[in-house]
């Protein structure tokens, strides 16, 4: 009985400086940590840490424009329970297929191609579906994770993963409580911090810790980077972090495919790279801003498609003739409204095809 309680009181000591001993190192974490702000965004439309992994999605806003349905995403409400006699197509992505800085959703791409479904089916008498599953600042893990979590749920018919070039970077956007409210900080001189893929607890502390220990979610965001590295042959124009981040694409290839659902690809350059084309002329291709490098990087995504044997299309093509000032809605590479209908009908042109050459399962 003595020797039990004797262990019974060492492991309570080991347990409570395990916890003192966390608690110490997340003080001097915090304090010796140096953080700058690049920006703070005020985005009251926000929800913080809905899922294991994901720092923030859309908050179901009825009145707000745009508006955010009950699943968190921008547009009319859905069924989540995809209707019997219809065909759902899901555009995932980040703000470029939100449409950060358009505000009627039918100049959204996703918009825009329901419009033109709408008008004209690709099966006849047949309803369609078309769902904006973009989230701003999401990068390829989140972007994976949102699917994961949330989008798997719709039983989509057709998957549209709409690549940006940042997608393989590591966003380096979090969000914090600030005066009250949620606000979207982007971090400088410290890489993304959240839960990525890797679970050390359940669910429920998981997301405790997640929540109020910056040490645990840098922690293991330096992890989940050790993990699954994946080698990438033209990495002259990849950091390592992003050479790290192009598993979350293929393990988002892998989690639409035991979905049963059909993915296609699509990709847009920055909106001020816009004139980028073969072959790459770099006074229409400024080095300056990446974009040489942004466009390799689509290039890659691109030949991986090829590879893999999926459907791939580039929509910024369709608007490499203009002027990229003329397709910018802001600085922060977004497509207008206008830009983003060309892609649209590009993209509307290519799923016919892809759907009346049977590719529909």
């Amino acid at each position: 009985m003595d020797k039990i309680y004797k262990l019974s009181i060492n492991f309570l000591i080991l347990l409570i400086s395990i916890l003192v001993g966390f608690i110490i190192a997340e003080v001097i974490f915090r304090t010796t940590l140096n953080i700058r702000y690049q920006f703070k965004e005020r985005l009251p439309g926000m929800r913080i840490y809905p899922y294991p992994g994901l720092a923030y999605d859309m908050e179901p806003c009825n009145l707000c424009t745009p508006k955010i349905n009950s699943l968190g995403l921008r547009g009319e409400e859905i069924n989540e329970k995809k209707p019997a006699d219809s065909i759902r197509i899901t555009i995932i992505g980040d703000s470029a297929t939100f449409g950060v800085g358009v505000t009627r959703d039918e100049d959204t791409i996703p918009g825009r191609l329901y419009k033109l479904i709408e008008k004209n089916p690709p099966i006849a008498g047949k309803r369609f579906e078309v769902i904006n599953a973009g989230i701003p600042g999401y990068d390829i893990q989140e972007i994976f994770l949102h699917y994961k979590y949330k989008i798997g749920r719709l039983n989509s018919d057709i998957v549209i993963y709409n690549f940006f070039p940042n997608d393989f970077l590591n966003s380096k956007f979090t969000v914090e409580k600030i005066d009250g409210r949620p606000t979207l900080i982007r971090f400088v001189d410290a890489k993304m911090p959240g839960l990525q893929v890797l679970s050390l607890f359940p669910e429920s502390i998981n997301l405790f810790l997640n929540k109020n220990s910056m040490l645990y979610r840098y922690s293991l965001f330096y992890i989940s980077q050790l993990m699954k590295p994946v080698k990438v042959e033209e990495s002259t124009y990849m950091d390592k972090y992003q050479q790290a981040n192009v598993k979350y694409l293929y393990m988002l290839i892998d989690e639409i495919k035991k979905d049963d659902a059909r993915l296609i690809i699509s990709s847009e350059i920055y909106s001020f790279c816009a004139n980028c084309k073969e072959p790459l002329d770099r006074s229409r291709c400024p080095e300056d801003k990446g974009c040489i490098a942004a466009y390799n990087v689509v290039r890659f995504v691109e030949n991986e498609a090829v590879r893999l044997g999926i459907p791939y299309i580039n929509l910024s093509n369709t608007v490499s003739e203009m002027n990229p000032k003329d397709v910018m809605v802001d600085d922060f590479a977004h497509y207008t409204g206008n830009a983003n209908i060309i892609m649209a009908e590009r993209l509307y042109e290519f799923l016919v095809d892809f759907i009346k050459n049977g590719n529909l399962k």
